[in-house]
């Protein structure tokens, strides 16, 4: 079932609340509801509230901080009661273990897989032949959709097992609530990685870098018969067309300096929570394009 996750919680929050104005344990004359003696009860239903919306927003660390803090409240007050019945002061009844169930309940769903976890974690979803593949798909698809926004660069590092120098591209379609990144893989293919807008944050920097020429041969005959003659006389043409002057048949090596922008791409899905990308095209067209649905921090 899509969604399982969110269903499985849903309805075990109504248990944790219906069990509230359940009878939870009597002594000979009084029937009391969990509200007024489970030690710890709302503060625990509190924190069921929250790791509930946490799954359903996919905040991952306030998911596990809201469920791990109810479970802790639900130990505590199944100890407490459970030490009264054990010295003799309360008669338990059904409620209680029901309220014991949950608690084991909320630790199975803290590990059932939720299928909107694949966004969070940037996981594979499909694969397309090329980046020129995407890039045509990107802009051809856009259509009435929405505007599509693309960046082509060469990925560095940021995924689990994959190493960098890999060509790479993100690109954003206006009506989608994801980012698409693809980045080449070890065999050619290109991975092509869903990231949910709401947990994404980039941030570019822009630098110089120096760039080798290709380096060029250069004939130096010329130049070496006039030194050469300059130097030894008569000679100087047979010194000219020995290997004493070749040094000056060098290639000629030569620098550029470029403009690179360095993307740095903030998930939790990415090995430390960031994928670091570097492009020499300009990203500004792309990064106001998606601002309005990303946090962009551009340097």
């Amino acid at each position: 079932m899509k969604n399982f996750k969110r269903v499985f919680v849903v309805v075990w929050l109504l248990l944790m609340i219906g069990i509230g104005f359940m009878t939870y344990y009597r002594d000979s004359s009084t029937v009391i509801i969990a509200f007024n003696v489970i030690p710890l009860y709302s503060v625990a239903l509190s924190f069921a509230i929250v790791y509930v919306f946490a799954i359903f927003v996919g905040r991952k660390t306030l998911k596990w901080v809201g469920g791990v803090l109810c479970l802790v409240c639900q130990l505590y007050g199944i100890w407490v009661m459970f030490d009264y019945y054990l010295r003799d002061e309360m008669f338990l009844v059904s409620s209680f273990y029901l309220y014991v169930v949950l608690m084991i309940l909320l630790v199975i769903s803290m590990f059932i897989k939720d299928e909107n976890d694949n966004n969070n974690k940037a996981s594979l979803s499909d694969t397309v032949d090329n980046i020129s593949a995407l890039k045509n798909e990107v802009v051809n698809n856009a259509g009435n959709n929405g505007q599509a926004f693309y960046l082509i660069g060469t990925y560095i590092h940021g995924i689990d097992k994959l190493r960098g120098m890999k060509k790479c591209a993100l690109s954003y379609k206006e009506s989608n609530s994801y980012l698409t990144f693809i980045v080449i893989g070890e065999d050619g293919k290109a991975l092509k990685y869903n990231l949910s807008c709401g947990n994404v944050k980039i941030e570019s920097k822009k630098r110089l870098v120096m760039e080798q020429v290709q380096p060029k041969k250069v004939d130096h005959t010329f130049d070496n018969t006039i030194l050469a003659t300059a130097l030894f006389g008569a000679l100087g043409t047979a010194v000219a067309q020995s290997s004493l002057l070749d040094s000056m048949n060098k290639y000629d090596m030569g620098f550029n300096y470029k403009t690179l922008y360095e993307i740095t791409i903030y998930y939790p899905g990415f090995v430390n929570g960031k994928c670091l990308i570097q492009t020499y095209e300009g990203p500004s067209n792309f990064l106001s394009g998606i601002e309005k649905v990303v946090v962009v921090d551009n340097k």
